[in-house]
């Protein structure tokens, strides 16, 4: 069962409930959903990058609704690069051994737990790395856990063939507007597609609706048929044949 729509009163839309109601559920826990977390009893370290630092100083907030908290070496000790050929030997062995103590000092007090997915620091450094393709996303999820979401969000979802009320198919559409992308579910299926150019079909009908007041106007203008004379008749008509 499928709700239907008319936008901006000339196109009108098959609207699929499930994969609709599906997204907009998806998009929610994306947005809004901080995972649980597990203290861990040793603190456990990371061997991060310079710039991998700085991706997650500036994400903590992601990082910790992602489930993983971790701690941070104070700015004022971050490693800065070096330029090769301009530090001396023993200046460079000396930064060497102090960006190696900075970078075991970023340390993860928690990590995420769910029934079926287990977490560690490979997932850190991947949630780095998307986060620092995507510097300006709200909300950075990882692959197993934005799978987990499209698994519950499909299960929750109105199902196809449940009969709505005009509420429930308006709701449903109305979610739509707050999606950040609402044309296909997580799993890829469509939400909407288009059905009908309502201003072609109009225009189709007021083409009939002018052909039958042609055909119309046709039909008064012409003539009607005048009966045949009687003189007309007769001559038209075949001779009798007389019996001898």
């Amino acid at each position: 069962m499928f709700a239907l729509c008319v936008v901006f009163y000339v196109f009108s839309f098959i609207i699929d409930q499930h994969a609709t109601d599906e997204k907009y559920r998806f998009e929610l826990l994306q947005r809004s959903t901080t995972i649980n977390s597990q203290p861990l009893l040793q603190p456990l370290p990371l061997d991060c990058t310079p710039a991998m630092q700085e991706t997650i100083r500036a994400h903590l907030d992601v990082f910790k609704q992602n489930g993983f908290d971790i701690d941070m070496p104070p700015e004022d000790e971050a490693p800065a690069a070096a330029d090769e050929g301009v530090l001396a030997d023993s200046d460079a062995a000396v930064h060497a051994a102090h960006m190696t103590a900075t970078r075991s000092r970023v340390r993860v007090r928690t990590l995420p737990f769910s029934k079926n997915l287990t977490f560690g620091a490979d997932d850190i450094y991947e949630l780095a790395a998307l986060l620092s393709d995507n510097p300006s996303a709200q909300m950075v999820r990882l692959p197993k856990v934005t799978s987990m979401f499209a698994s519950r969000a499909c299960r929750s979802a109105v199902m196809i063939g449940t009969a709505l009320s005009k509420a429930q198919m308006a709701a449903i559409v109305g979610h739509m507007a707050d999606m950040e992308h609402p044309w296909a579910c997580p799993h890829g299926r469509p939400t909407m597609r288009h059905l009908v150019d309502l201003s072609q079909l109009h225009a189709h009908e007021d083409q009939r609706s002018a052909s039958f007041s042609v055909a119309g106007i046709g039909c008064l203008l012409s003539p009607p048929p005048t009966a045949p004379s009687a003189r007309a008749a007769a001559a038209a008509s075949p001779a009798p044949c007389c019996a001898h």
